[in-house]
C-alpha cells in the first residue's frame, strides 16, 4: 500500500476487516465474524502477520492477503 500515510493504510485495512466481518454476518456465520474481529482487533500477532504478509507479497491485492491470513487465523 505504497503512497498511503500510516493513518490512511490503517483505515484501509480496518475497513477491509469490518467488511469481511459484516459479510460473514450476512451469510449467517456470526462465529466467523466474531473470530475475524477478535483475530484482528485483539490479537496483535494476527495484525503482525497481516502486515508481514502484505510486505512479503506486494504483488497481491491487500484484501487477498487479509482474507488468507484471517481465514488461517479462524481455521477456514
Amino acid at each position: 500500500m505504497t503512497g498511503l500515510s500510516d493513518e490512511a493504510s490503517n483505515g484501509y485495512i480496518t475497513g477491509m476487516v469490518d467488511m469481511l466481518s459484516y459479510q460473514a454476518v450476512l451469510q449467517g456465520n456470526r462465529e466467523q465474524a466474531s473470530c475475524i474481529n477478535n483475530a484482528f482487533y485483539r490479537d496483535e500477532a494476527t495484525l503482525k502477520r497481516v502486515v508481514d504478509a502484505m510486505f512479503a507479497f506486494p504483488d497481491k491485492q491487500p484484501v487477498q492477503v487479509l482474507i488468507v491470513v484471517l481465514n488461517k487465523a479462524c481455521g477456514s
